[in-house]
């Protein structure tokens, strides 16, 4: 949270600071998306750690006689199947997406709400619904490490700076 917090505060400063200069808007434009290439080498290393280098970090707890603590999870569908529900259900995420982002004019001009707050603070709460729901859901059946790297990969993947401009706000 605290580099995302950094990848938003560092363009937003530059660009506050020499906006009566004589630096361009591309000036800005790169600082942002060096932030934002640093959060994506940030995150891939992070999961490179966990499911690389570390995954026993993240393993299901063993009993002293080498057993498993529960028992092994069986999978109901097939590979198949499930690369066919994910791009389906990834076909109508990118319809929904589409339809939310093209009402923010007239959701802008009919209710008074500044385009800076629906970028930065409606969208990505809507665009990561599925992964507080998923949070919840597997901390409810106590697999907090699980609740854990989902809530920590959705707060460094929906930092906000890779959804703005740095001269929309």
């Amino acid at each position: 949270m605290t580099v995302s917090v950094a990848s938003l505060l560092i363009p937003a400063a530059f660009h506050a600071t020499f906006q009566s200069a004589d630096l361009d808007e591309t000036t800005t434009l790169k600082i942002s998306r060096a932030s934002s290439i640093i959060l994506l080498l940030v995150y891939f290393s992070y999961l490179f750690f966990q499911l690389k280098t570390h995954s026993y970090l993240y393993d299901e707890m063993q009993t002293a006689d080498g057993d498993s603590s529960e028992e092994p999870e069986v999978a109901e569908i097939t590979p198949l199947v499930a690369v066919c529900l994910l791009l389906a259900s990834t076909g109508v995420v990118a319809v929904c997406a589409e339809f939310l982002v093209s009402s923010i004019d007239e959701m802008v001009a009919s209710s008074g709400v500044s385009t800076t707050f629906i970028g930065l603070i409606v969208l990505p709460i809507v665009g990561n619904a599925a992964e507080h729901v998923t949070a919840v859901t597997v901390a409810y059946k106590n697999k907090m490490d699980l609740a854990i790297g989902v809530a920590v990969g959705s707060s460094m993947v929906s930092s906000p700076s890779f959804y703005r401009t740095p001269c929309a706000t």
